[in-house]
């Protein structure tokens, strides 16, 4: 065992450095944590935790695993790769129809682009027994919007005692449920849940949970998952077109989807920005869906553009807005912030503090804050002279991490100014900052402290 300690103690400071490296992946994560709460068995339950693409590079998703047969997981629409400002999202579902009781899993994502890198999310549920769902959800389907819609499915207790359900909640105005006893059978007892969607639901996805409120004390209420689709009289998808990165000159092309519920035509597409060209010619006959292929030609001054894309159509009732979006860089990379255009009233400016800028060389990645992981080592707060070398180590670790991934890491410079003298309560926290130190490859006294009497002055 002796021969491992001295070989731990050097890895010490690559895995520091690789863990403060990984950084970047997780600042793309909204959310990292989610519980379910009490579900039904068999209902469906899914989170999506959404990541946003926040760096100049491309990232990859490599692979998506869980810890627990009870979580299965999947990257949605299996969007992969994402370009600069995209976004994606990673789908847990609890498997509520082969396990109960409380369950947890931790879902672990691995990227290996631009580096390699991984974060894990953690989900829980507690799926009862007592409570059968068939189907798992209410599923109202895609609905004009004007039309009211009712679905139904059938709800079951299957425990060793009765359960009684005794009303339906509902938290949406426009939504609305009634529970039916079909019948008893020994200790069953069986249900049909109607559910109602009524005429004046705004157009928009629906996605909202009924709540069950029983018989049961301890735990009385169990959500029901209801989906639909409420369509307007015109849809345009996206509903935001990021045409990407460019640089002077560049061209690119994009398409966006116009979808209505009866044929028409599209009679003019303008945008008051310059570089745009919309292609129609093969959308002159009157048809329910249209595919515009959009092309932008970046000019030459750097800045951020924002633009809203009008649509005009032969109906009146039928026209439409998206808004376009390009980041246009400089020769050296950058974006000025002066040269940066104001987006209009109501338009979807970008975040500044999210969005990483773009830098001359790769890897263009937001620098990681080396204080991030100081709460978990409150030592370094109390010696600030450890506190500036555990940095520097940390910082040389991650450049050696960055380099053998191929980057050229700008690292963040020494602070400036001479840290205070550490103060010790007693001898042998002033021995433990010693070793510390020594462990590091530093000196105590050229740190500040004296050796104590009776030590031997040859270790410094």
């Amino acid at each position: 065992m002796r021969n491992l300690i001295p070989l731990a103690l050097l890895l010490m400071p690559l895995a520091g450095g690789s863990a403060v490296a990984q950084n970047w992946a997780k600042r793309m994560f909204t959310d990292s944590r989610h519980d379910f709460g009490t579900i039904a068995k068999g209902a469906k339950a899914e989170f999506e935790f959404p990541f946003t693409n926040l760096y100049v590079e491309d990232v990859h998703v490599a692979s998506v695993s869980s810890s627990c047969g009870c979580a299965s997981v999947r990257v949605k629409d299996n969007k992969r790769l994402l370009k600069t400002r995209q976004t994606g999202a990673i789908v847990a579902r609890i498997n509520s129809s082969t396990f109960v009781g409380s369950k947890n899993a931790t879902i672990t994502v691995k990227f290996d682009r631009p580096y390699w890198a991984e974060v894990q999310l953690h989900v829980s549920a507690y799926v009862r027994s007592d409570v059968l769902l068939r189907p798992g959800s209410v599923q109202l389907g895609s609905v004009e919007q004007g039309s009211a819609v009712e679905k139904k499915i059938v709800i079951s207790s299957p425990g060793g005692r009765s359960l009684h359900i005794r009303e339906v909640r509902s938290a949406n105005p426009h939504l609305s449920g009634k529970i039916i006893e079909t019948g008893r059978t020994g200790r069953q007892t069986g249900y049909e849940l109607r559910v109602r969607l009524d005429a004046n639901a705004p157009a928009g996805y629906v996605r909202d949970h009924l709540v069950l409120v029983t018989s049961d004390h301890r735990n009385s209420q169990v959500p029901v998952l209801v989906e639909g689709h409420v369509r307007s009289a015109i849809s345009i998808s996206p509903p935001a077109l990021f045409m990407g990165v460019l640089k002077p000159g560049e061209k690119v092309s994009k398409k966006f989807v116009i979808q209505a519920n009866e044929p028409f035509v599209i009679k003019k597409i303008r945008t008051a920005g310059e570089g745009f060209e919309f292609d129609t010619s093969a959308e002159q006959a009157p048809k329910q869906l249209h595919v515009i292929p959009v092309t932008f030609v970046a000019g030459d001054e750097p800045g951020k553009i924002v633009q809203a894309i009008q649509i005009e159509t032969d109906h009146q009732d039928l026209q439409g807005e998206l808004l376009a979006q390009i980041m246009v860089v400089g020769p050296d990379g950058k974006v000025p912030e002066s040269t940066a255009e104001p987006a209009r009233p109501g338009a979807l400016e970008p975040d500044p503090t999210t969005v990483a800028p773009p830098a001359a060389n790769p890897p263009r990645l937001a620098r990681p804050d080396l204080d991030d992981d100081l709460p978990d080592r409150p030592i370094l707060r109390r010696f600030p002279r450890l506190h500036q070398l555990v940095r520097e180590r940390d910082a040389a670790a991650r450049e050696r991490e960055l380099r053998l991934r191929g980057g050229t890491p700008t690292l963040a410079p020494r602070r400036s100014g001479e840290p205070a003298s550490p103060q010790f309560r007693n001898e042998a926290q002033r021995r433990r900052y010693e070793d510390l130190l020594r462990r590091n490859g530093a000196s105590p006294a050229a740190n500040g402290i004296e050796p104590a009497p009776g030590r031997n002055r040859l270790r410094q």
